[in-house]
């Protein structure tokens, strides 16, 4: 039997009259021996991915590399309901198996095999139901999915052709250096073999035929594979760039399957048949983000059990001979190898490798997560259209002063109004709301920003005198970014490109400007900005301000002296840059994330990449002035001066330093000889990669704690900042990459 389903989502709907089909009289009701009376007919379905706004990725090609399998129902998926029936004291007149819903011209209509009931129903409307479903996935001519019902009452599948013909299952769109198949090729066989499943035992029928929500989760593993590779170039000063991973297999997988019908997770066959899963790469020449040339590659996989299963991941790399770069090349074959690595059906295994060839060392870790993903910072799910920025235009957004800024018309913030119209006040303080509802004094009442027009009226709010922390209040207002955001109107992974056509980009404005200077406290939450080009995010970070938590991702250029903030007076903290920073002032320091630290602290801040700017430029802070302090950051590629000069002023962490207040802040020595230091480390690729490096950054914390904390005054409120900083802040260990504040 060959079913067909592509992901997650569907909406049952209970007799609407907005599907126009027939409607139920009591009649047509089957015999209740319950005494129920209310039982409504299920007159037909709707089948969506995720929520009903637009999702301007919604439409992905094929070849995306961070999302595999199928992304949205499409003509012809078929869904099997195995089991329609109360949940408790189901009632044999309203318990259905094998209703089935095919998908064509965008609807969903029955399948009326002979013996199907000409109606089905909710058996009422007061209790739960069960509903458990398959689909499976579409298979193209003259092939088929194995799936079968056998006699132990379980659904059995597997990966890839069932026989022995072959010892392997090739999802592979590269098979050997230089051959390259069409590009979508891998992406289409994974996802002929992306079955989804649902079980739910709290399905309800509500009065008026209004709508319920199943939802299908992929019922195998996702396995993503990232390689990165360092010391393969001819010569020392030589990037990575003609090196290529190919024909990566994982090694002796399990095929066999099976689906007991009491949940939506496969689970693994005792005594399964193995063959090795040749993987599917999109991007096969890879990328150089000027450190290490990084591959990444996609594959399904029978989920484990708790324990886990052994991985070994079999790959080739081809590089130029350093004898004779021009003409000729090497290939060489690695194995790396990891115990107890756990797939989880419906979730995403990320296995990283770390290899240097000058050493032969191979590091490997593994994460886990969500199986959808975007090429952005978060790794969550689709990016909604409203994450994404399509003007900066004052016009298009409300700050709280306008007149339009009410609770159902402004875009982000809006004065509480009593019947009259006046300013409501509370504590003395007028009260001040975000569309979600929250009035920003605490943490957990935050106002949070969930779109780019929010992000874009914060910085008007900013600009036109409401800091955040004005001079009325007792302390600061509280912002939390609530979605990861975008500041072009379409996603960028490659930089460069963009720049080529730089009218097409929208610069971005700053939130606030050198007279008005935020002065709340800003949480991330973790999540990231990408593709920022004009000013640095924030112009500057007052003296109670606090930014922290939050990645800025693929930087396009900055037209000024550091990415996150120009000038930064109160708190920096947990800010991860991703990718290379490229700075244009040529009349101040610069750095990745702070041009000038001024009297302010740096604390937790990472950069992975290249920074550059015409002089004085360094890798995480231009200059550290006054009292200014930078603790536990580091920074892992170059630092360039592009203008050429005789003597360049190149920091690995800062530029320069008034008094040298530095606690643990570190450089990348494969990559980078500075011409001026202060008191910041050297530390190779391989050393950052180790649990040591990260017990000295966390040690670095805890110094700094211990040198200031004590020497504070009772009820000096810079304690509780402190025990905030020291509870929140700790490095974590990741096999075989760069450690990550937590």
């Amino acid at each position: 039997m060959t079913k067909t389903l592509s992901p997650h989502r569907l909406f049952i709907i209970a007799c609407t009259a907005a599907l126009a089909l027939a409607s139920c009289s009591k009649e047509d009701v089957p015999g209740n021996d319950s005494g129920d009376n209310d039982a409504q007919p299920i007159t037909g379905i709707i089948a969506s991915i995720g929520a009903a706004e637009s999702r301007s990725r919604a439409e992905l090609s094929l070849t995306d590399p961070d999302y595999i399998g199928r992304k949205a129902f499409t003509d012809g998926d078929d869904i099997v309901f195995t089991y329609i029936g109360r949940t408790t004291n189901p009632i044999s007149n309203f318990t259905y198996e094998g209703i089935e819903w095919h998908r064509t011209d965008d609807s969903w209509m029955r399948i009326m095999s002979e013996g199907s009931p000409e109606r089905i129903y909710w058996s009422d409307s007061r209790n739960y139901h069960t509903f458990t479903a398959y689909s499976l996935p579409q298979q193209s001519a003259g092939s088929t999915f194995d799936w079968e019902l056998r006699s132990d009452g379980c659904y059995h599948g597997t990966i890839g052709p069932a026989d022995n013909a072959t010892d392997s299952v090739s999802f592979a769109s590269r098979y050997t250096a230089g051959e390259i198949a069409p590009a979508d090729s891998g992406s289409l066989k994974l996802r002929r073999e992306d079955l989804v499943l649902h079980h739910s035992t709290t399905m309800q029928a509500q009065p008026g035929g209004s709508v319920a929500l199943v939802q299908f989760a992929h019922a195998l593993s996702f396995v993503q594979v990232v390689v990165n590779i360092n010391g393969f170039s001819a010569s020392s000063d030589a990037a990575d760039n003609h090196a290529r991973v190919w024909d990566l297999t994982l090694m002796n997988q399990p095929i066999d399957y099976y689906w007991d019908m009491s949940s939506d997770k496969a689970k693994p066959t005792s005594g399964s048949r193995t063959k090795h899963f040749k993987a599917c790469t999109f991007f096969p020449e890879g990328k150089d983000n000027n450190q290490y040339r990084q591959f990444v590659y996609n594959t399904l996989a029978v989920p484990t059990t708790d324990e886990g299963r052994t991985l070994s991941v079999k790959f080739k790399v081809t590089y130029p001979d350093p004898l004779n770069p021009d003409t000729k090349t090497i290939t060489r074959t690695y194995v790396a190898t990891k115990n107890a690595v756990k797939f989880y059906a419906g979730k995403r295994t990320t296995v990283k490798i770390s290899l240097n060839h000058q050493d032969e060392g191979i590091t490997v870790g593994a994460e886990y997560g969500d199986w959808e993903a975007v090429q952005t910072i978060d790794n969550g799910s689709l990016s909604k259209k409203s994450t994404f920025l399509d003007t900066t235009s004052r016009d298009s957004v409300t700050i709280h002063t306008d007149a339009a800024a009410t609770a159902t018309d402004a875009t982000w913030l809006y004065y509480k109004r009593d019947a009259a119209g006046n300013i409501v006040q509370e504590d003395g303080y007028d009260v001040i709301y975000d569309i979600y509802g929250h009035k920003g004094r605490t943490p957990d009442d935050a106002y949070v920003i969930s779109t780019a027009r929010q992000l874009l009226s914060f910085a008007y709010e900013v600009k036109n005198g409401f800091t955040f922390g004005d001079a009325k209040p007792k302390s600061y207002s509280y912002v939390r970014l609530d979605a990861s955001i975008h500041l072009q109107p379409e996603f960028y992974a490659d930089v460069n490109k963009a720049k080529e056509n730089p009218s097409k980009l929208l610069k971005w404005i700053g939130i606030g400007d050198a007279s008005h200077q935020f002065n709340g406290r800003f949480d991330g939450g973790k999540r990231g900005i990408s593709n920022l080009y004009g000013a640095p995010l924030f112009a500057s970070v007052d003296d109670k301000g606090m930014v922290e938590k939050l990645i800025l991702d693929y930087v396009i250029e900055v037209n000024g002296n550091g990415a996150l903030a120009e000038t930064n007076l109160g708190i920096v903290a947990g800010i991860v840059i991703k990718g290379d920073v490229v700075g244009t002032n040529a009349t101040a320091y610069s750095g990745s994330v702070v041009g000038t630290n001024d009297d302010g602290l740096v604390l937790a801040c990472t950069h992975n990449g290249k920074v550059e700017a015409p002089d004085l430029v360094a890798g995480i802070v231009g200059q550290n002035t006054n009292n200014g302090h930078i603790v536990a950051c580091y920074h892992t590629g170059k630092v360039v001066a592009s203008s050429g000069g005789e003597s360049p002023q190149v920091g690995g962490v800062v530029a320069h330093s008034d008094h040298n207040l530095v606690f643990g802040a570190y450089y990348n020595a494969d990559y980078l000889t500075p011409t001026i230091s202060y008191q910041s480390g050297a530390k190779t690729t391989k050393q950052m990669q180790m649990p040591d490096f990260v017990n000295e950054l966390n040690q670095s914390i805890q110094n700094f704690y211990d040198t200031y904390y004590n020497r504070m005054p009772e009820g000096d409120t810079r304690k509780q900042v402190f025990d905030y900083l020291l509870r929140n802040y700790k490095f974590k260990y990741i096999p075989a990459y760069y450690p990550e504040p937590q």
